[in-house]
C-alpha cells in the first residue's frame, strides 16, 4: 500500500483538505498508535506472565516430553529465556502456531495463550502498519500533489 492509497482509505481523513494546508493533521492521524496489534514479547516480560500462572515450571517439564515438538517448544522457550534481550514475535505467525499446538496437547489453556498474546499487545498506528514507519507532513505532501 502506498502512503496516497493509505490517505484515500481512511475515512478518518475524508473531509480534511489536499490542498497543503492540513499535511501536518493527516500526517499525526496516520500517527497515531491507536491499533491494537500483537507484537513481540521480551524474554523478561514473558517470565513476568508465565511466573504466576505455573508456566514456567511447565516449561521446564516440556523440555523432556516424550512429543518432539513439545520438547523443541520447551527448548526454545528456554533459550529465549535465558537469551540477554530475547524476544518471542508474535506477529510471526509460526510462534502462533507453536502456542496453538501447545494448546491443542493440553500444555496450555486457551485462557493463558490468550493472555499472552494480549500482553504481547502493543499500539501502533495506521502509517506503521501499512507503510511500515510514522510519515511527516512532507510525505504527505509528496504522496498528494507530489511536492
Amino acid at each position: 500500500m502506498t502512503l496516497l492509497d493509505l490517505i484515500n482509505n481512511t475515512t478518518a481523513l475524508s473531509t480534511f483538505k489536499k490542498d497543503g494546508t492540513d499535511d501536518q493533521a493527516i500526517a499525526d492521524i496516520l500517527n497515531t498508535k491507536n491499533v491494537p496489534t500483537v507484537d513481540s514479547i521480551s524474554g523478561n516480560e514473558f517470565l513476568t506472565w508465565a511466573t504466576p500462572l505455573g508456566v514456567r515450571a511447565d516449561i521446564e517439564s516440556w523440555k523432556t516430553d516424550p512429543d518432539k515438538i513439545v520438547r523443541s517448544i520447551g527448548l526454545s522457550l528456554q533459550d529465549i529465556i535465558l537469551r540477554q534481550g530475547g524476544i518471542i514475535n508474535f506477529s510471526d505467525s509460526n510462534n502462533v502456531v507453536m502456542l496453538n499446538y501447545l494448546v491443542s496437547n493440553g500444555k496450555l489453556d486457551a485462557n493463558n495463550k490468550a493472555s499472552l498474546l494480549a500482553a504481547s499487545t502493543i499500539n501502533k498506528s495506521l502509517a506503521e502498519i501499512n507503510l511500515g514507519r510514522l510519515v511527516t507532513a512532507s510525505d504527505v505532501s509528496i504522496a498528494l500533489r507530489g511536492n
